[in-house]
């Protein structure tokens, strides 16, 4: 069935509730106005609306935007509504949606979808490109900035429906995808879940649908997907680093995949993608092709030809005065950050941290300290908000250990930029990896890369 249909059958003569109004509300506004839904429609959020909204949709906004929740049959709840918090305002006659379960009860069987705590736009941008190097037309949506019913058409037509799904995303999901795929598991998102469970119970949805004929790829090398995926009905493709009785492994010179034509060695001079957790995505994303594709080499070498990332995941910004800046504004966790470092070991003199204060667990910190540690990073320079307590617990680490390097507190991204012109040795890397969200300062962590690029050139 295709996703029009569905949503022609699941609002027709409804009461239908857009319950936030940021890009997905946005989108699943205007596909229902398109396809002429015949009931009532509302759109309600907290923050006040300038636009969009025309005169025939119900419009509840500020403090008692949920005050009518219960009046409407249909919700299409947008990413990041808090629906725990919020359970007791609806019926149980409701049915509580969203354009990712309204994608998955439509076209689960030819969609494979990627989740995990970081990973999964390089993952799901491999994957559409490995579909198409196959011969099969592919549709890329979801958490990637392109909102599933903005695509209805394409959707219909691809062969391979790729969609990308934060637990956010997941938390309306009523059915699984024929092909899931479970990256990594981090804390994260705190601030926003009640616990650390769950967050992780929010992304088992991509698997807990499945049934035996479906297909989990899973990466065997995290304890906490290992421990997740216990229960899970689908068959398991597993990637790891060193375990070469797996599906996919690598070691220093090649990825090796075992596939159903036979064993695949693809050397790593054919990916121009950094670091060694990238090659995990690589794995997972031929793992998850193979599925619904032919894969071999000449496919995987040409869906990874000139791919070098994307923006805001360690993408190389210029060279100014022998300095290399690199925008890693994607790394909101210390364990990002730890992962970056990796990639650029003892090339990075100049690590810029900070961004908005929320719970994380003082071992992260430590972590990444060891790893400044290790690499031998000269200088940090540090953000608001949360940049004078991480540079605490930074210190007090560094402290125990005997080692040195460089502090400083700045009160803006220019001054952070300025900083690490002033600071950094020639020939070695400024590397922005904050180890934490963007939000209370930017938009989101693409504002916050923006801004990055933005001071370095205005240094040229």
């Amino acid at each position: 069935m295709s996703v029009r249909l569905y949503l022609e059958g699941l609002t027709r003569g409804k009461r239908v509730l857009v319950l936030g109004f940021g890009r997905e509300g946005r989108s699943t506004l205007k596909a229902l106005l398109r396809d002429g839904q015949s009931g009532c429609i509302a759109v309600a959020d907290a923050n006040p609306i300038a636009d969009g909204v025309p005169d025939s949709v119900n419009l509840f906004v500020g403090s008692t935007y949920l005050d009518r929740v219960a009046d409407y049959d249909v919700v299409f709840a947008a990413p990041g509504v808090p629906l725990a918090a919020i359970s007791s305002r609806f019926i149980a006659t409701q049915r509580i949606t969203s354009q990712a379960d309204v994608l998955m009860c439509a076209c689960a069987e030819k969609t494979i979808a990627v989740t995990g705590t970081k990973g999964k736009s390089t993952t799901s941008t491999i994957i559409h490109r490995m579909l198409q190097a196959a011969g099969k037309s592919s549709v890329l949506v979801g958490n990637i900035g392109k909102p599933a019913f903005d695509e209805l058409e394409a959707l219909e037509q691809a062969d391979v429906i790729v969609c990308e799904l934060s637990s956010h995303q997941l938390t309306t999901v009523t059915r699984s995808p024929n092909v899931a795929v479970l990256l990594n598991l981090f804390p994260e998102h705190l601030d926003y879940y009640s616990s650390l469970d769950a967050y992780y119970q929010a992304k088992t949805a991509v698997f807990r649908y499945q049934g035996p004929d479906d297909y989990l790829v899973l990466n065997a090398d995290s304890p906490e997907c290992r421990e997740m995926t216990t229960t899970a009905l689908a068959k398991k493709l597993q990637f790891s680093h060193d375990d070469c009785q797996l599906d996919a492994w690598f070691d220093e010179s090649s990825i090796h995949i075992q596939t159903d034509g036979g064993d695949i060695e693809v050397p790593h001079a054919c990916c121009e993608l950094l670091g060694a957790f990238n090659m995990y995505n690589v794995m997972a994303a031929i793992l998850a092709t193979s599925r619904m594709a032919v894969v071999n080499r000449a496919v995987i070498e040409q869906a990874l030809k000139g791919f070098t990332g994307l923006p805001d995941r360690m993408e190389y910004v210029s060279v100014v005065q022998g300095v290399t800046f690199i925008n890693d504004s994607i790394s909101t966790t210390p364990d990002t950050t730890c992962a970056a470092l990796s990639a650029f070991e003892a090339s990075v003199g100049t690590l810029i941290l900070g961004g908005q204060a929320r719970p994380v667990a003082t071992e992260r910190y430590e972590r990444l300290a060891a790893m400044i540690r290790l690499y031998g990073v000269q200088h940090l320079i540090f953000l608001p908000q949360n940049g004078p307590a991480m540079r605490d617990i930074l210190q007090r680490y560094f402290n125990n250990t005997g080692f040195t390097v460089c502090m400083h507190e700045v009160n803006d991204m220019v001054a952070a930029v300025e900083t690490a012109l002033q600071y950094t040795a020639e020939n070695y890397i400024c590397l922005l990896s904050p180890a934490a969200p963007s939000f209370g300062v930017y938009k989101d962590y693409t504002a916050r890369g923006e801004h990055f690029r933005e001071c370095i050139k205005s240094l040229a």
